[in-house]
């Protein structure tokens, strides 16, 4: 549970900047959150993260550009777990 912690507060300081330059950052806090969950946990890491983040999405006002980096968020999150299956 601490490394999705440590994800969900990089996350936090990308979306509330709602900047694109803030890609690179989320890439790198989820790729760092698989790296260091363990295999069978990988996928309910990222949904906790998710679920999360679905939060923030609901909050940020419509069309802010924190509604729009969430939302992108969320759609990366979405394309991992995606791979996480296609691995297995």
């Amino acid at each position: 549970m601490v490394d999705v912690k440590n994800c969900i507060e990089k996350l936090q300081i990308r979306i509330a900047a709602g900047h694109l330059r803030g890609i690179p950052v989320v890439e790198k806090a989820v790729e760092e959150l698989l790296a260091d969950t363990p295999i069978d946990r990988q996928k309910t890491a990222l949904h906790d993260v998710r679920v999360i983040v679905e939060d923030y999405c609901k909050t940020a006002p419509d069309g802010s550009p924190q509604r729009g980096f969430a939302d992108m968020v969320i759609k990366y999150i979405d394309k991992k777990m995606r791979e996480l299956v296609v691995r297995f």
